[in-house]
């Protein structure tokens, strides 16, 4: 679906193309150069574990999380991590510039840069990707898998369609589709625990689960879908939504952090966009789509339109979408 300014608004995590599914992403303004500080210690410790990856070097992710400490004075990352935590604490309360996920506009504005860097693919064998193979989760059963087909390599999250990955490094992977990369957390076994996706100038970090947890919370999505059943809270958080879009006045603190990043985005198009079109007169659940987010009709004075939202497990939105009539 191609979405114009005049024709709706995306906010989801990722919709799909008539050729294939796009992680869609939201641009800002980046810097040319890229200058990281001690509260990216995790960041750092892939980059140092990458750059010895290519020189056949290989430690753990917990070792490489103990050197980057060292090397920024600390006698370990237990204390690194509590200064980090400490420091984040003390600016709960000071967010000015800062979106809810916790970082400024220039880090933010740097990681977009990084993103967004050209991508060289180098030679991978199979055998070596299987490791990776497998089931992550983010939030309520939306699952991503990774998988190989013979000597290529993809990954695919719940209700959307495959992309093909490629390798840049050991540990870290990029699609051509968009400026997006995935990198895989090891353990001090050499066991993958973690993804992290690296997109939109964010690190969102997916937990690993095993086979029969990934069928399980597939099965519930699919009787959900069957059921035709709302996920609880869908409806009231909308009507929400909206209303704080139309006033000018988003709940930030009731989105996750990439979908707060769009609305800060997008505030300026979308508020004019649904407010001139009167007050909701009603709101009506349509259907459950395949990723599990809920389909719902909002009927405003003047104008008709179609939402798509999901919340996470804490009930915040964690996507959403928009486009006019039914």
């Amino acid at each position: 679906m191609n979405v114009s300014r005049l024709d709706g608004f995306p906010f989801a995590r990722a919709t799909k193309s008539a050729n294939a599914t796009i992680w869609r992403f939201w641009f800002a303004h980046a810097k040319d150069t890229l200058m990281r500080d001690y509260r990216e210690a995790k960041v750092m410790a892939q980059t140092l574990r990458d750059s010895l990856a290519i020189k056949d070097l290989t430690i753990s992710h917990s070792e490489s999380l103990e050197l980057v400490s060292k090397m920024l004075g600390l006698p370990d990352w237990n204390t690194l991590s509590a200064k980090i935590q400490g420091e984040r604490n003390g600016a709960a309360s000071n967010q000015n510039n800062a979106d809810n996920s916790g970082i400024s506009t220039e880090v933010r504005s740097q990681k977009l840069a990084e993103q967004a860097a050209p991508r060289i693919a180098i030679p991978f064998a199979s055998q070596r990707f299987d490791k990776f193979v497998g089931y992550y989760q983010l939030e309520l059963g939306i699952l991503f898998k990774i998988y190989r087909e013979g000597g290529r390599f993809f990954s695919q999250i719940t209700g959307q369609a495959p992309i093909e990955i490629f390798a840049e490094s050991e540990v870290k992977f990029f699609t051509t589709v968009v400026a997006a990369q995935i990198s895989f957390i090891t353990n001090s076994r050499d066991q993958v625990t973690d993804l992290i996706v690296h997109r939109n100038g964010l690190e969102t970090p997916w937990k690993r689960i095993d086979e029969k947890t990934a069928e399980r919370l597939t099965t519930t999505l699919e009787r959900r879908i069957k059921s035709n059943l709302p996920q609880a809270g869908t409806e009231k958080a909308l009507r929400r939504f909206i209303d704080g879009i139309t006033s000018g006045n988003p709940n930030y603190d009731g989105m996750a952090s990439e979908q707060a990043q769009a609305i800060r985005d997008q505030l300026s198009g979308l508020q004019p966009f649904i407010g001139k079109e009167g007050a909701i007169k009603s709101i009506r659940f349509i259907g459950v789509q395949d990723n599990g987010d809920d389909t719902y009709h909002v009927e405003h004075e003047k104008r008709l339109f179609r939402w798509t939202i999901g919340l996470d497990s804490d009930g915040k939105i964690e996507r959403s979408w928009v486009t006019s009539g039914g």
